[in-house]
């Protein structure tokens, strides 16, 4: 093949060029017609044009057609006796007899480098250490290394397998040239089309096994090596040949391809699982890019494999103007003090290119790592960004509420201690599960429990009520306090048939230690304090799961989480009187005694005591004790945490809450000028502000005229009604708000989802392939294009295989 680059072709002969297409033959003549035109006026132009039409440099970065391709592989520069001299380059200089060896060789005169002349006009060389690439781009000028037996770098190059693809490639080029084809794009055979048809099909059904495994959170491995097939007994390669009995082309793939070539090994899977990864997280980036403004939230959790993982998701507005939460990837952390996490969140942010000036919100746990002031995680990232607000997930300080509040009252604490207990004792055992399940479902439904009429509405009868069709008896959340209230109304519904599953567990059971536990939970059940306190704290916890599902909500928004907390402080508040303890605790609690045959009492009193509460009352009555002593502690404590984590007094920034329909007539000069001064960067026409302002103020009072409910808008109403044509600037500040993040929830619902990935089969999952497997089971409503996987898949190195693409 290297006779066709050993003859020098100055230029096309007459032969071949009444072969070639009409354009380029007319472009050679006219070329030629030009040549002959600058020799009769200048005796050196013809020397100094064949110089710069021959030197290599002006063939790259360029789209070559067949004239081109056929000047740099049949031609060369030469220079002229006595009229010019190779430079020096660290005392060494080009030498021309190494042309007599390599003949693929070519000198720049220009910038004295030498090229490949196959790798420019057909070339892929990528394959030997970095020396192909200056062949064909840069051009290489080390001549003291240029030949030579181990580091001769013309020889390395020659050897490479992408040099050698480009010889071919110039070797047939130059072969239908000379058999006179019009178009190389003509001359391609059939064969080698279908050959890389056949290669994209296989490729691309092995792409589509691992896609859908990983987006249904399939196993791919296996753990059962089959020596005589050399292959796991895995669901991947289960799935890849039950997809080729209906694929006759993989079929024969697997059939006949080398052991190493069949692309179904653990190193092709990570490949193609961390492509596929990265496909949907540029989905969900590219969205963010558009909109501009985004928060990022970030919470940390041990694997199985007890390596510490922090999850990172970050929160936008949609060009639709939705709300966005979206996981972007696991990091693993060596570290867990603010300097190391914070460089952790930059880097990813740099990563994903996603513009630090663009950061309006964080949102983290209240750990001091996180929140500190002065060098947490959040003061950090501030220093950087001034914007970047750190907001304390509103989640985790209702969960700090309600458990701070039921440990500060003696009575309440001990009941959720004992409720616990009790659950996992019922719950611990098959036996004890399956005579629970015998009551259970034969419970009958209770008027005096969920209320007359008047209390249909009170939150707690609401969910005993719901809890009549459960079959079993949840066990307490040890993290989630406001999910307690689920195991509680369980109780309460059917109280009597927990009583009877603990007294057939002491008759049935064999275990002596069973027998002792159940008649200790049986006396426990019939006290009057136990009954007293689980509806007291089934009572409060009831008005704080409304919020606690609210707060969880993707879209829920700053000034929601805001109006919400407010609300249920002054529901909270409500419930301390007289009345309502009568009526919606010692109702119940008495009805409850009297289901079970036992009086409600108080525990023995003295004048001083110091390990039970004994607060002074006006009568000596039984249920005057209980809500002194425990009921209105409990109110208290919960409404003292609700203000200390849920304070009326906003943060600066949601000033632009005035800004909202149901609250613009109320707005001042001064908190326009602020508005305008804090959102001034973000705001598209600042001046123009208190302009827009007025317009925005006309517009919804004409609102509020037709529509009653504005009042009770949201931000994200809010806007859907700020046109960004008409109002600008209102509908940027409104984007803004809406960017904050409410808390860190997407994150342990993605800690959530990395259990269901990293179990402790699947403990040695490397992380590549964790952020991987969890974008695609996460973010499995993403459309994968699987084309584009096979486009990077092959462009990431040369395939066994074969070519992917033409």
């Amino acid at each position: 093949m290297d006779k066709y680059l050993i003859k020098k072709r100055k230029t096309v002969t007459a032969e071949s060029t009444d072969n070639m297409d009409p354009v380029i033959s007319k472009t050679h003549e006219e070329a030629s017609c030009s040549d002959s035109q600058d020799s009769e006026t200048n005796p050196n132009t013809k020397t100094q044009t064949q110089t710069q039409s021959l030197d290599p440099v002006g063939f790259i970065g360029k789209s070559l057609n067949d004239t081109l391709k056929s000047t740099i592989l049949g031609s060369k520069w030469t220079p002229e006796k006595g009229k010019f001299s190779f430079p020096l380059t660290h005392g060494r200089r080009y030498n021309v007899a190494w042309e007599d060896k390599f003949n693929w060789l070519r000198y720049s005169p220009s910038t004295d480098s030498a090229f490949c002349a196959p790798c420019i006009a057909f070339g892929e060389c990528k394959s030997s250490g970095g020396y192909s690439d200056k062949f064909s781009s840069s051009g290489m000028k080390d001549w003291k290394n240029a030949v030579g037996a181990k580091r001769g770098t013309f020889l390395i190059h020659q050897e490479s397998s992408g040099h050698k693809d480009a010889l071919l490639k110039s070797s047939n080029f130059l072969q239908i040239i000379e058999g006179g084809e019009k178009n190389i794009k003509c001359s391609i055979s059939k064969a080698y089309e279908d050959n890389i048809k056949k290669n994209q099909q296989i490729i691309l059904n092995i792409i589509d096994v691992i896609v859908v495994m990983g987006q249904r959170n399939i196993p791919l491995r296996g753990h059962n090596w089959d020596k005589d097939a050399k292959r796991e007994d895995g669901n991947f390669d289960f799935f890849v040949h039950w997809k080729a009995e209906d694929k006759p082309v993989l079929k024969q793939h697997l059939a006949t391809a080398a052991y190493n070539a069949k692309y179904l090994s653990p190193d092709i899977q990570n490949e193609i699982i961390a492509i596929a990864g990265d496909e949907v997280l540029e989905v969900i980036l590219s969205r963010a890019r558009c909109a501009k403004w985004f928060s990022i939230m970030a919470d940390e959790c041990t694997d199985v494999a007890n390596l510490e993982q922090m999850a990172v998701c970050i929160r936008f507005v949609d060009v639709k103007s939705i709300v966005n939460e979206d996981f972007i990837g696991f990091v693993p952390l060596d570290k867990v003090d603010a300097a190391s996490i914070s460089t952790a969140l930059l880097k990813i942010m740099e990563d994903c290119k996603l513009d630090l000036r663009n950061l309006r919100g964080q949102g983290y746990d209240g750990a001091s790592v996180m929140s500190g002031l002065k060098s947490g995680v959040s003061a950090r990232i501030k220093e950087l960004q001034p914007r970047a607000e750190y907001h304390h997930c509103r989640a985790h300080a209702l969960n700090l509420v309600i458990s701070s509040s039921c440990r500060s009252v003696d009575m309440i604490r001990t009941v959720f201690d004992d409720v616990n207990q009790l659950t996992w004792f019922l719950g611990g055992s098959p036996k004890r599960t399956a005579i629970l399940k015998r009551h259970l479902p034969d419970a009958k439904q209770v008027d005096y429990l969920v209320g007359d009429t008047d209390d249909e509405k009170v939150e707690s009868n609401i969910n005993i009520a719901n809890a009549f069709s459960k079959s079993l008896l949840p066990k307490l959340c040890e993290t989630r306090w406001s999910a307690r209230v689920d195991t509680l109304s369980v109780i309460l519904a059917k109280y009597k048939a927990v009583l009877a599953s603990l007294e057939d567990v002491r008759k049935e059971s064999t275990a002596t230690e069973a027998r002792t536990k159940a008649t200790a939970f049986i006396h426990m059940m019939e006290k009057s304090t136990f009954v007293v306190a689980i509806v007291i704290a089934h009572h409060i916890l009831s008005y704080t799961k409304p919020l606690s599902l609210a707060l969880q909500n993707a879209k829920c928004d700053v000034f929601k989480a805001f109006t919400d907390a407010q609300t249920c402080k002054k529901v909270v508040a409500a419930q301390r009187s007289d009345e309502v303890f009568n009526r919606c605790i010692w109702m119940k609690a008495a009805a409850i005694a009297e289901s079970i045959d036992i009086e409600l009492g108080k525990p023995r009193t003295v004048g001083r005591m110091r390990h039970r509460a004994n607060a002074a009352f006006s009568d000596d009555s039984v249920h005057g004790y209980y809500r002194v002593n425990a009921y209105f502690p409990f109110v208290d404590h919960c409404l003292n945490e609700l203000n200390e984590r849920f304070p009326e007094q906003t943060r600066p920034s949601f000033l632009a809450f005035q800004l909202l329909p149901c609250r613009l007539q109320n707005i001042t000069e001064e908190e326009i000028a602020d508005i305008q001064v804090r959102y001034e960067e973000d705001m598209p026409d600042s001046p123009g502000f208190v302009r827009e302002l007025e317009r925005w103020k006309m517009f919804c009072s004409g609102l509020q005229n037709r529509d009653k409910d504005t009042g009770n808008q949201s931000l994200e109403t809010a806007i859907q009604l700020a046109d960004p044509n008409y109002y600008p600037n209102v509908h940027a500040v409104f984007r803004v708000l809406l960017t904050m993040p409410v808390g860190s929830v997407p994150c342990e619902r993605s800690f959530s989802a990395m259990r269901r990935l990293k179990h402790w089969s699947r403990s040695t999952m490397t992380e590549d392939r964790l952020s991987g497997l969890a974008s695609l089971f996460i973010h499995r409503d993403i459309t994968v294009c699987r084309e584009k996987i096979m486009r990077k898949f092959d462009e990431t190195k040369k395939r066994r295989l074969g070519p992917l693409h033409f």
